[in-house]
């Protein structure tokens, strides 16, 4: 689920929050069978588990935007600041050699349960908080520059290493809107740009 609110202040200023969340909850129940070949030796026995998994997480984000166009000069400005956070647990546990294998009696405490032990896991509770600011310069509709920064931090990462900065920049030229190209008919849009940045990955990175 996501709700949002959003509101014009002053004259050029647009203010912008929204919480998104999910929660997740699955649960499932298996019986296994001894196979028919197997049955008198019981070399493979029956069996049952139990499995649950829950999680939440959310996202939290902030916007405030600046437009305003002066003459031939448009600009926009943005800033924000956004959290999100997670966190989960799973259980499971399972047992063998039932007497019966009828569904309404299968229940765990009636197996063996030596040799297949229950299992409890916690997904550790993660936290990334953020400010980034972005700035769009468009002159005469043919020169355009785009620059942008964000610091990120990430509660797995070691104290004193959790903190990161990442800026790119890109600049445009529209030569199609120069007047020796506006002639040409078969061009009706060429835009050169360049742009370099540096971005940063948590994806892989355990909490130990």
């Amino acid at each position: 689920g996501n709700v949002f609110a959003e509101a014009d202040i002053l004259k050029h200023f647009t203010v912008r929050t929204s919480m998104g969340g999910l929660l997740y909850n699955q649960y499932y129940w298996n019986i296994s069978y001894t196979p028919y070949e197997n049955y008198e030796s019981h070399t493979t026995p029956n069996g049952a588990s139990e499995n649950e998994q829950m999680s939440a997480q959310y996202n939290w984000t902030n916007l405030i935007t600046y437009k305003q166009t002066f003459g031939k000069h448009n600009i926009q400005v943005l800033g924000g600041y956004e959290a999100k956070a997670y966190s989960g647990r799973q259980f499971s546990a399972g047992t063998q050699s039932l007497f019966s294998t009828d569904p309404n009696y299968v229940q765990l405490q009636f197996g063996s349960q030596s040799s297949t032990p229950a299992t409890s896991y916690i997904y550790q509770p993660t936290s990334t908080e953020s400010v980034f600011g972005r700035l769009d310069y468009i002159y005469n509709d043919k020169y355009i520059l785009g620059a942008t920064v964000r610091r990120d931090g990430y509660s797995i990462f070691y104290p004193g290493h959790q903190w990161g900065t990442f800026p790119s920049v890109a600049l445009a030229w529209r030569a199609s809107q120069e007047d020796f190209l506006k002639g040409v008919s078969w061009l009706n849009n060429l835009k050169i740009r360049g742009s370099y940045g540096e971005a940063g990955n948590n994806g892989n990175i355990g909490g130990n």
